[in-house]
C-alpha cells in the first residue's frame, strides 16, 4: 500500500470506516504475527492476541490523536495484549531440541533458536524491545 493509501485508510478509519480499518490490519498481519508469535509461542494464545487486539484497536480507533502513528499505537495494543495473556497462563517454556541444526525453518523465516533461547531470557522490557527492533517496527541505530 502506498504512503498516501496508508495515511488516507488510517484517516478514514478514524472516521468510522469499517473497511479501512480492514485493510490496514491487513496490511499489518504479517508483522503482528511474528511479533505475537515471538511473545506467546503458542498458536492458540496468538490466535487470541490477535483478536483481542484487533477488536480493542477498532473499538479505540476514533480516539486515536495521531494518525500517523497507527501502526506504533496497534503494536502497543498487541504487546499489551500479549503481556496480559502470558500473565495469565503462568505456564513454563520448554524447548525440546529439534535437531542437531540450531536453524528451524518456518516457512520463509529461519530462526536462529539459541538466539531465540537468549531473546527469551531476557527481562520482558529489553526481550520487547528487542523483538520489535528485529521485526523492523521500531529501528534503533
Amino acid at each position: 500500500m502506498s504512503e498516501l493509501g496508508w495515511k488516507t485508510d488510517v484517516q478514514m478509519a478514524i472516521e468510522g470506516d469499517k473497511d479501512a480499518f480492514a485493510r490496514l490490519i491487513r496490511g499489518l498481519k504479517t508483522d503482528a504475527y511474528c511479533m505475537t508469535k515471538s511473545i506467546l509461542n503458542d498458536e492458540r494464545d496468538c490466535e487470541d492476541a490477535m483478536q483481542e487486539a484487533i477488536l480493542n484497536a477498532y473499538k479505540s480507533v476514533m480516539k486515536l490523536r495521531e494518525p500517523q502513528f497507527f501502526k506504533t499505537w496497534f503494536f502497543r495494543i498487541l504487546i499489551r495484549e500479549c503481556q496480559s495473556i502470558s500473565r495469565h497462563r503462568q505456564r513454563t517454556f520448554v524447548t525440546n531440541r529439534l535437531s542437531d541444526s540450531s536453524k528451524m525453518q518456518s516457512g520463509t523465516y529461519s530462526i536462529d533458536l539459541d538466539l531465540f533461547e537468549a531473546i527469551n531470557r531476557l527481562n520482558e522490557d529489553l526481550r520487547t524491545l528487542v523483538k520489535l527492533h528485529i521485526t523492523d517496527i521500531l529501528p534503533i541505530y
